[in-house]
């Protein structure tokens, strides 16, 4: 019994060993995809095979050919939008079925259709053209219009497409074009050029002799529809003949010139009125005339001795004086103001102004403000103006009493000075802080209803000097103009992280300012203000004298310009006043009052950070490189 048991306790474990051994992990079904298209060259498929597991998502793309477009999906799947995505649950072939494009759907592709614009249902031959677009016969009437189909190439063709060897418009055998007789009665018979009997003409002047009063016409003579030439007729009985007569309808009794002419029938001057009723004889060619045949420089109808030609007012009344135009003052406006002139008190009014019952504008009737006078303003080409100024003046005034407001006009330029301050009723005006070293110009104008009075302008150069107020401790610091650029006139004192006080007593930061590390410097500078870069050094070394042949030297103890770095000391002529502020090295202070380290805000590579030192012992400026590190030296800003 307890071999079994024993025996037992060794096979379970085994059993169970074996049975997890066999189990394996669920196996990944996959299958083919396959795309086509037809025909082959309709377009392309997108993707166009692969592999995919089973319930994985494909999203495939029908992509027509030039001259194709995509009309359906076969195989597997079926469907019109060119994009179609399917679950892949067993091996998938697909179609692509593209068709030529028939931009008229005359059943004919695009580029074999000779009738890209066939009508909606119109029946076309292989060619895609319908019997509205072709001309078989090509007499320019299309297929469906022709009535005569097979015109012979050349022949001109009426609306029908029919030309005269087709015609036969009188029924009698012959077509038109042999036709010498295109009316021929119904019936008549007639001989090979179409004439019937009673169609002939003997002198052959185009009058059938049944119905000719003249038969013995001469050959080529023109005649009337009697058969009769004007050499053999005087129609109007005036004993000129026809032939001869140039006025062939003169009234009964008449008297006639050579040419058969009465003066009821002739216009000598050519005017349109006939010498029996022309007034004015010997009219100038081109000229209109009146009913009696007088023109406007025959004319002067309102009697103003200026003739109608020249008469710019025709209808003057009698007596009035009137100028070379013929027109008098009750008939001008010559300032174009609804008042003529012969009332008008105030004739040069301006286009467009409104004006009373006697012509007169509002300007003609205001006065303008007296002069602007400055009770304080900077002098006429003052120097060194603190910013920002101020100045006041006195009251204009107008004859009119009217109220006046004044405009303050400040800027660099004075051709275009801004307006900074429009409409003031006061008089005084303050202005914004100015640039430091600029010249500026200003004016005040007083405005009344119509009119403006401008003062002088004055223009004043700002100081080179000035202040920064920085928000966030209230600290004051000096400013300078010096070139282009404004620079601070003392060192850096705002108390952040990163930065210390000589010897960490804060009573130096009044002289010397805070010593900074470099990591903590952009986080220090006030708004408005940046770190200057090595080009902005190099820039204010070069307007202190530096030679350009200086200004990249580089060593912390190579002699570096001329006097530089004097001119930038405390005391100096630059005005910049650099303190030997010292230096922070891992904790430990030195070199105050015997040299100053001042960061520059470009990296050298490679780690290293530009900076300048200025030496109380040393007259120049120098320019060198080192790592960063923990070492905390000072900082002097520039304006942006």
């Amino acid at each position: 019994m307890k071999r079994i048991l024993s025996t037992l306790i060794i096979l379970i474990p085994l059993f169970l060993f074996v049975i997890g051994s066999c189990s394996k992990k669920d196996e990944i079904t996959v299958y083919d995809f396959a795309g086509d298209v037809f025909p082959v060259d309709g377009g392309t498929i997108s993707p166009k095979q692969g592999t995919f597991e089973s319930g994985e998502t494909v999203t495939i793309t029908a992509i027509p050919s030039n001259g194709f477009y995509f009309k359906n999906w076969s195989g597997d799947i079926s469907g019109t939008s060119s994009s179609y995505s399917l679950t892949i649950t067993s091996d998938t072939e697909v179609i692509a079925v593209f068709e030529k494009n028939d931009t008229d759907g005359d059943g004919v592709p695009d580029d074999i259709d000779k009738c890209p614009e066939t009508s909606a249902g119109e029946t076309v031959n292989v060619d895609g053209c319908s019997e509205s677009q072709e001309d078989s016969d090509g007499d320019s009437v299309t297929d469906e219009l022709d009535q005569c189909p097979d015109t012979p190439t050349g022949e001109a063709v009426d609306d029908e497409g029919c030309s005269e060897s087709q015609k036969d418009t009188d029924g009698d055998g012959v077509t038109d074009n042999l036709d010498e007789c295109s009316d021929t009665d119904q019936g008549l018979t007639v001989d090979d050029k179409g004439c019937a009997e009673n169609q002939s003409d003997m002198d052959g002047d185009g009058v059938p002799n049944n119905l000719d009063l003249c038969p013995g016409t001469s050959a080529g003579e023109t005649v009337n529809q009697d058969g009769c030439s004007e050499s053999q007729q005087d129609s109007d009985g005036d004993s000129v003949t026809d032939e001869l007569d140039q006025c062939p309808d003169t009234p009964t009794g008449e008297t006639v010139d050579d040419d058969g002419c009465s003066d009821s029938q002739k216009d000598t001057d050519g005017d349109g009125v006939t010498d029996d009723l022309d007034q004015c004889q010997n009219t100038p060619s081109g000229e209109q005339v009146s009913s009696d045949g007088c023109s406007s420089t025959q004319t002067d109808s309102d009697g103003d001795t200026v003739n109608d030609e020249l008469d710019q007012c025709p209808n003057t009344p009698t007596g009035e004086t009137v100028d070379a135009q013929g027109c008098s003052g009750s008939q001008k406006d010559s300032d174009s103001d609804g008042v003529t002139d012969d009332i008008d008190l105030c004739p040069g009014t301006q286009s467009g102004e409104t004006v009373d019952s006697n012509g007169c504008s509002a300007t003609q009737t205001d006065s303008a403000p007296s002069a602007v006078i400055f009770n304080q303003a900077p002098a006429h080409n003052a120097t060194d103006v603190n910013t920002p100024i101020s100045i006041s003046w006195l009251a204009s005034t107008d004859a009119e009493g009217d109220a006046i407001t004044y405009d303050v006009y400040l800027g660099t330029n004075s051709a275009n000075l801004d307006l900074v301050s429009p409409n003031q009723t006061t008089l005084s005006f303050t202005s914004t802080e100015l640039e430091l070293g600029t010249t500026y110009y200003f004016r005040v104008d007083a405005k009344s209803t119509t009119f403006v009075t401008s003062s002088e302008v004055r223009s004043f150069e700002s100081s080179f000097t000035g202040s920064f107020t920085d928000n966030r401790d209230s600290h004051v610091y000096g400013t300078i103009k010096i070139g282009s650029q404004v620079w601070m006139t003392e060192n850096l004192v705002f108390n952040t992280t990163g930065s210390y006080s000589y010897d960490d007593n804060t009573s130096n930061d009044v002289d010397y300012g805070r010593l900074y590390e470099w990591a903590f410097v952009q986080a220090a500078i006030p708004t408005g203000w940046h770190l200057p870069t090595d080009d902005e050094w190099k820039t204010l070394e070069t307007e202190l004298g530096m030679p350009a042949s200086d200004l990249n030297i580089t060593g912390e103890s190579t002699v570096r310009g001329t006097d530089q770095g004097t001119k930038m000391k405390f005391g100096g002529s630059s005005g910049l006043n650099f303190p030997m502020a010292g230096y922070r090295d891992d904790g430990t202070y030195s070199s105050i009052n015997n040299r100053t380290y001042l960061w520059v805000n470009t990296d050298a590579g490679g780690g290293n950070i530009f900076r300048r030192k200025i030496e109380a012992a040393s007259p120049s400026c120098f320019r060198f490189t080192n790592p960063a590190g923990t070492f905390a030296i000072s900082v002097r800003l520039v304006k942006n």
